[in-house]
Protein backbone atom coordinates (compact mmCIF):
# COMPACT_ATOMS: atom_id res chain seq x y z
CA UNK A 1 0.00 0.00 0.00
CA UNK A 2 1.28 3.59 -1.18
CA UNK A 3 -1.50 6.20 -0.50
CA UNK A 4 -1.08 9.82 0.42
CA UNK A 5 -3.01 12.00 2.08
CA UNK A 6 -3.09 15.07 4.49
CA UNK A 7 -3.03 15.58 7.81
CA UNK A 8 -3.74 18.38 10.43
CA UNK A 9 -1.81 19.46 13.56
CA UNK A 10 -3.73 21.41 15.55
CA UNK A 11 -3.16 23.85 18.88
CA UNK A 12 -6.41 26.02 19.80
CA UNK A 13 -7.37 26.46 16.47
CA UNK A 14 -4.19 26.88 14.93
CA UNK A 15 -3.47 24.05 12.57
CA UNK A 16 -0.68 22.78 10.67
CA UNK A 17 -1.03 20.47 6.97
CA UNK A 18 1.32 17.81 6.38
CA UNK A 19 0.96 16.27 3.16
CA UNK A 20 2.06 12.78 3.33
CA UNK A 21 3.25 9.81 0.94
CA UNK A 22 3.62 6.09 1.74
CA UNK A 23 2.48 3.81 4.61
CA UNK A 24 5.21 4.44 6.34
CA UNK A 25 4.96 8.32 6.93
CA UNK A 26 1.14 8.00 7.62
CA UNK A 27 2.55 5.52 10.44
CA UNK A 28 5.00 8.13 11.77
CA UNK A 29 1.88 10.94 12.29
CA UNK A 30 -0.63 8.57 13.67
CA UNK A 31 2.26 7.62 16.02
CA UNK A 32 2.90 10.76 17.05
CA UNK A 33 -0.11 12.91 16.71
CA UNK A 34 -3.46 10.27 17.16
CA UNK A 35 -5.81 9.55 14.42
CA UNK A 36 -5.83 12.93 12.78
CA UNK A 37 -8.29 14.84 10.42
CA UNK A 38 -8.11 15.91 7.14
CA UNK A 39 -8.38 19.52 6.09
CA UNK A 40 -11.46 21.40 4.79
CA UNK A 41 -11.55 24.68 4.09
CA UNK A 42 -9.61 26.10 6.83
CA UNK A 43 -6.22 27.89 6.31
CA UNK A 44 -2.88 26.31 7.52
CA UNK A 45 -0.47 28.25 9.50
CA UNK A 46 2.79 28.48 7.91
CA UNK A 47 4.69 26.43 5.04
CA UNK A 48 2.89 23.22 4.79
CA UNK A 49 5.08 19.67 5.96
CA UNK A 50 5.69 16.86 3.17
CA UNK A 51 7.07 13.89 4.68
CA UNK A 52 7.49 11.05 2.26
CA UNK A 53 8.30 7.74 3.23
CA UNK A 54 7.84 4.09 0.87
CA UNK A 55 9.64 0.49 1.42
CA UNK A 56 11.36 0.23 4.98
CA UNK A 57 15.06 0.17 3.17
CA UNK A 58 13.85 3.60 1.22
CA UNK A 59 15.02 6.88 2.76
CA UNK A 60 12.39 9.02 4.64
CA UNK A 61 12.09 12.87 3.05
CA UNK A 62 10.35 15.43 5.48
CA UNK A 63 9.94 19.15 3.74
CA UNK A 64 8.86 22.31 5.59
CA UNK A 65 7.61 23.73 2.32
CA UNK A 66 10.61 23.69 0.25
CA UNK A 67 13.36 23.20 2.76
CA UNK A 68 14.60 19.93 3.13
CA UNK A 69 14.48 18.86 6.84
CA UNK A 70 15.83 15.24 6.89
CA UNK A 71 16.93 12.91 4.37
CA UNK A 72 17.71 9.10 5.70
CA UNK A 73 16.55 6.07 6.82
CA UNK A 74 15.70 6.90 10.80
CA UNK A 75 12.13 6.81 11.61
CA UNK A 76 13.07 8.25 15.05
CA UNK A 77 15.61 11.11 13.73
CA UNK A 78 12.35 12.35 11.33
CA UNK A 79 10.00 11.42 14.12
CA UNK A 80 11.81 14.36 16.41
CA UNK A 81 12.81 16.54 13.78
CA UNK A 82 8.93 16.85 13.20
CA UNK A 83 7.99 16.97 16.75
CA UNK A 84 10.20 19.95 17.08
CA UNK A 85 9.26 21.64 13.86
CA UNK A 86 5.62 21.82 14.25
CA UNK A 87 5.91 22.83 18.01
CA UNK A 88 7.95 26.14 16.46
CA UNK A 89 5.30 27.09 14.16
CA UNK A 90 2.49 26.70 16.33
CA UNK A 91 3.84 28.43 18.79
CA UNK A 92 4.83 31.13 16.59
CA UNK A 93 1.61 31.46 15.41
CA UNK A 94 -0.13 31.64 18.13
CA UNK A 95 -2.09 34.71 19.32
CA UNK A 96 -5.03 33.79 20.90
CA UNK A 97 -3.70 34.22 24.66
CA UNK A 98 -1.27 33.27 26.39
CA UNK A 99 1.20 29.55 25.47
CA UNK A 100 3.55 28.28 27.77
CA UNK A 101 6.46 25.65 27.65
CA UNK A 102 4.13 23.44 29.82
CA UNK A 103 3.34 20.51 30.38
CA UNK A 104 -0.95 19.45 31.70
CA UNK A 105 -2.81 16.72 32.55
CA UNK A 106 -6.89 16.31 34.16
CA UNK A 107 -8.93 14.37 36.28
CA UNK A 108 -12.61 14.50 36.61
CA UNK A 109 -11.89 17.42 34.17
CA UNK A 110 -9.94 19.43 36.27
CA UNK A 111 -6.94 20.75 34.64
CA UNK A 112 -3.80 20.99 36.31
CA UNK A 113 -0.55 23.20 33.68
CA UNK A 114 2.67 22.38 35.22
CA UNK A 115 5.07 24.62 33.38
CA UNK A 116 8.92 24.68 33.51
CA UNK A 117 11.76 24.85 31.32
CA UNK A 118 13.59 21.28 30.01
CA UNK A 119 15.44 18.98 32.45
CA UNK A 120 12.70 20.56 35.42
CA UNK A 121 10.88 16.81 35.29
CA UNK A 122 7.97 17.96 34.15
CA UNK A 123 7.99 15.22 31.34
CA UNK A 124 8.98 12.42 33.80
CA UNK A 125 6.03 13.64 36.31
CA UNK A 126 2.98 13.88 33.17
CA UNK A 127 4.27 10.53 32.35
CA UNK A 128 3.98 9.16 35.73
CA UNK A 129 0.66 10.60 36.25
CA UNK A 130 -0.88 9.13 32.86
CA UNK A 131 0.17 5.75 34.04
CA UNK A 132 -2.13 6.42 37.32
CA UNK A 133 -5.04 7.15 35.30
CA UNK A 134 -4.65 10.79 35.28
CA UNK A 135 -5.34 12.72 31.95
CA UNK A 136 -2.74 13.36 29.18
CA UNK A 137 -3.04 16.74 27.96
CA UNK A 138 0.66 17.95 26.55
CA UNK A 139 4.17 17.33 27.65
CA UNK A 140 5.47 20.53 25.66
CA UNK A 141 3.22 23.32 25.22
CA UNK A 142 -0.50 24.60 26.41
CA UNK A 143 -2.26 27.30 25.37
CA UNK A 144 -5.34 29.22 27.26
CA UNK A 145 -7.33 31.96 25.16
CA UNK A 146 -7.62 35.53 26.00
CA UNK A 147 -10.12 35.88 28.44
CA UNK A 148 -10.48 32.31 29.70
CA UNK A 149 -9.07 29.31 31.39
CA UNK A 150 -9.59 26.45 29.05
CA UNK A 151 -6.57 24.55 28.57
CA UNK A 152 -5.80 23.73 25.05
CA UNK A 153 -2.12 21.11 25.14
CA UNK A 154 -0.41 20.35 22.00
CA UNK A 155 -1.75 16.65 22.33
CA UNK A 156 1.14 14.29 20.92
CA UNK A 157 3.49 11.41 22.16
CA UNK A 158 5.70 11.79 25.12
CA UNK A 159 9.24 12.35 24.20
CA UNK A 160 11.19 11.04 27.42
CA UNK A 161 14.98 11.10 27.99
CA UNK A 162 16.58 7.73 27.80
CA UNK A 163 17.44 7.61 31.57
CA UNK A 164 13.89 8.94 32.58
CA UNK A 165 12.18 6.26 30.01
CA UNK A 166 14.36 3.28 31.59
CA UNK A 167 13.34 3.96 34.85
CA UNK A 168 9.36 4.90 34.18
CA UNK A 169 9.45 1.83 31.35
CA UNK A 170 10.54 -0.75 33.90
CA UNK A 171 8.06 0.84 36.70
CA UNK A 172 4.98 0.55 34.13
CA UNK A 173 5.49 -2.45 32.80
CA UNK A 174 5.98 -3.46 36.03
CA UNK A 175 1.87 -2.34 36.75
CA UNK A 176 0.71 -4.62 33.47
CA UNK A 177 0.65 -1.50 31.15
CA UNK A 178 2.01 -2.35 27.37
CA UNK A 179 5.30 -0.76 26.91
CA UNK A 180 7.47 0.63 23.67
CA UNK A 181 4.80 -0.26 20.94
CA UNK A 182 4.76 1.77 18.37
CA UNK A 183 7.66 4.26 19.82
CA UNK A 184 10.63 5.58 18.65
CA UNK A 185 14.05 6.30 19.57
CA UNK A 186 15.93 9.28 19.18
CA UNK A 187 19.12 11.00 19.91
CA UNK A 188 17.69 12.34 22.90
CA UNK A 189 15.67 9.48 24.14
CA UNK A 190 12.37 7.75 23.51
CA UNK A 191 9.50 9.30 21.45
CA UNK A 192 6.32 7.21 23.34
CA UNK A 193 2.29 7.23 22.60
CA UNK A 194 0.74 8.36 25.16
CA UNK A 195 -1.44 5.11 24.38
CA UNK A 196 1.32 2.80 25.72
CA UNK A 197 0.95 4.52 29.08
CA UNK A 198 -2.78 4.87 29.58
CA UNK A 199 -4.88 3.36 26.71
CA UNK A 200 -7.81 5.29 28.00
CA UNK A 201 -6.22 8.64 27.53
CA UNK A 202 -8.81 11.20 25.66
CA UNK A 203 -8.18 14.69 24.49
CA UNK A 204 -9.71 17.08 26.13
CA UNK A 205 -9.83 20.96 26.85
CA UNK A 206 -10.64 21.40 31.06
CA UNK A 207 -10.76 24.05 33.07
CA UNK A 208 -7.85 25.45 34.37
CA UNK A 209 -7.86 24.35 38.24
CA UNK A 210 -3.96 24.29 39.82
CA UNK A 211 -0.63 25.29 38.55
CA UNK A 212 2.45 23.44 39.84
CA UNK A 213 5.56 24.16 39.24
CA UNK A 214 7.85 20.59 39.03
CA UNK A 215 11.28 20.23 39.62
CA UNK A 216 13.25 17.22 40.33
CA UNK A 217 16.27 16.97 42.37
CA UNK A 218 17.64 13.24 43.32
CA UNK A 219 17.24 11.83 45.99
CA UNK A 220 15.41 14.89 48.15
CA UNK A 221 12.19 14.39 49.88
CA UNK A 222 8.48 15.66 48.29
CA UNK A 223 8.22 19.13 49.19
CA UNK A 224 5.39 21.32 48.01
CA UNK A 225 4.56 24.91 48.86
CA UNK A 226 1.95 27.70 48.00
CA UNK A 227 3.23 31.02 45.56
CA UNK A 228 1.95 34.18 45.64
CA UNK A 229 0.58 35.88 43.01
CA UNK A 230 3.78 38.17 42.34
CA UNK A 231 5.75 34.90 42.17
CA UNK A 232 3.58 32.77 40.04
CA UNK A 233 3.63 35.83 37.62
CA UNK A 234 7.21 35.92 37.59
CA UNK A 235 7.64 32.06 37.03
CA UNK A 236 4.74 32.26 34.21
CA UNK A 237 6.46 34.70 32.09
CA UNK A 238 9.52 32.71 32.49
CA UNK A 239 7.95 30.02 30.74
CA UNK A 240 6.07 32.40 27.81
CA UNK A 241 6.70 31.51 24.99
CA UNK A 242 4.93 34.00 22.64
CA UNK A 243 5.21 37.15 24.00
CA UNK A 244 5.58 38.56 20.55
CA UNK A 245 2.10 38.05 19.68
CA UNK A 246 0.67 39.13 22.72
CA UNK A 247 -0.52 42.88 24.00
CA UNK A 248 1.74 43.93 26.56
CA UNK A 249 3.86 40.78 26.10
CA UNK A 250 0.81 38.95 27.92
CA UNK A 251 1.16 40.44 31.16
CA UNK A 252 -2.15 41.20 31.59
CA UNK A 253 -3.56 37.71 30.88
CA UNK A 254 -0.80 36.11 33.04
CA UNK A 255 -1.72 38.03 36.03
CA UNK A 256 -5.31 37.47 35.51
CA UNK A 257 -4.27 33.85 35.98
CA UNK A 258 -2.05 34.28 38.63
CA UNK A 259 -4.95 35.88 40.49
CA UNK A 260 -7.48 33.12 39.63
CA UNK A 261 -5.26 29.85 40.31
CA UNK A 262 -4.20 28.75 43.45
CA UNK A 263 -0.20 28.01 42.58
CA UNK A 264 2.67 25.92 43.85
CA UNK A 265 5.99 24.89 43.77
CA UNK A 266 6.74 21.01 44.09
CA UNK A 267 10.46 19.36 44.32
CA UNK A 268 10.26 15.69 44.18
CA UNK A 269 13.30 12.99 44.13
CA UNK A 270 10.98 10.11 43.91
CA UNK A 271 7.23 9.59 42.27
CA UNK A 272 5.88 7.02 44.85
CA UNK A 273 3.55 10.34 46.58
CA UNK A 274 3.33 12.41 43.76
CA UNK A 275 0.32 11.27 42.36
CA UNK A 276 -1.80 11.36 46.41
CA UNK A 277 -0.11 14.53 46.83
CA UNK A 278 -1.14 16.15 43.50
CA UNK A 279 -4.71 14.91 44.12
CA UNK A 280 -5.11 16.25 47.58
CA UNK A 281 -4.24 19.81 46.07
CA UNK A 282 -6.90 19.36 43.27
CA UNK A 283 -9.27 17.92 45.69
CA UNK A 284 -8.35 21.18 47.67
CA UNK A 285 -8.86 23.89 45.29
CA UNK A 286 -12.07 22.38 43.61
CA UNK A 287 -13.54 22.38 47.15
CA UNK A 288 -12.72 25.54 47.33
CA UNK A 289 -13.77 27.23 44.00
CA UNK A 290 -17.37 25.38 44.41
CA UNK A 291 -17.62 27.26 47.51
CA UNK A 292 -16.92 30.80 46.36
CA UNK A 293 -19.23 29.80 43.55
CA UNK A 294 -21.88 28.96 46.18
CA UNK A 295 -21.29 32.32 47.45
CA UNK A 296 -21.27 34.08 44.20
CA UNK A 297 -24.63 33.04 43.66
CA UNK A 298 -26.14 33.50 47.07
CA UNK A 299 -25.12 37.24 46.86
CA UNK A 300 -27.02 37.26 43.43
CA UNK A 301 -30.08 35.66 44.41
Amino acid sequence: MTGSGSYSISLAGKKLLVVWKGKRSLDILTSLYGAGVHFSSHEAVGPHFRISAGKPEEEIELYRGDRLLYLGPSEGAAAEILLDSTAHDLAYSFNSGPLLHAAAVSRNCCGILMPGDSGSGKSTLVAWLASKGWNYLTDEMAGIETGTRVIHGLYRSLHLRTPVWAFLGRVIYQRGASVGRGGYRTQRGFIVPIETINPGNTCQNPILQLIIFPKYVQGVRLAIGPLSIAQTTSRLMGCLVNVRNLPDHGLSEIVRLARETPAYALTYGKLDRVSSAIETLLDRSAAESRIKRDRANALHS
